[in-house]
């Protein structure tokens, strides 16, 4: 067995870790959420003169929100990477692919 001096890995706190897992767990619940119920309600605008009317979003269109959001919660999970160079390209993938999945319904017309 290596000594732990071997480990190239670097050393994440217990705290960062369950950020990053709180993180994936809340964006993905809001995603799997989204996806259920087909209605994504954008949050409250904060600076607005008026009284604010909010951003619903239905159908189709919510669930690849919902796709799009899981993907980008996906993201807080790069605390448990070998490398920051792993880490570096799993959070590029993530949200790369939350946005693809937040515009494919744009793009197919």
């Amino acid at each position: 067995m290596k000594p732990d001096s071997d480990d190239k890995r670097p050393q994440m706190s217990p705290m960062a870790r369950l950020a990053g897992v709180l993180i994936t767990l809340a964006l993905g619940g809001l995603g799997v959420y989204t996806i259920v119920l087909e209605r994504y309600v954008a949050p409250w605008p904060r600076y607005t003169p008026r009284p604010p009317t909010p951003t619903v979003i239905e159908g189709p269109l919510a669930i690849w929100n919902g796709l799009g959001l899981i993907a980008f919660g996906l993201t807080g999970l790069f605390v448990f990477a070998r490398s920051a160079r792993a880490a570096g390209t799993w959070v590029f993938l993530c949200m790369v692919s939350g946005v693809a999945l937040m515009l494919l319904p744009a793009w197919r017309g």
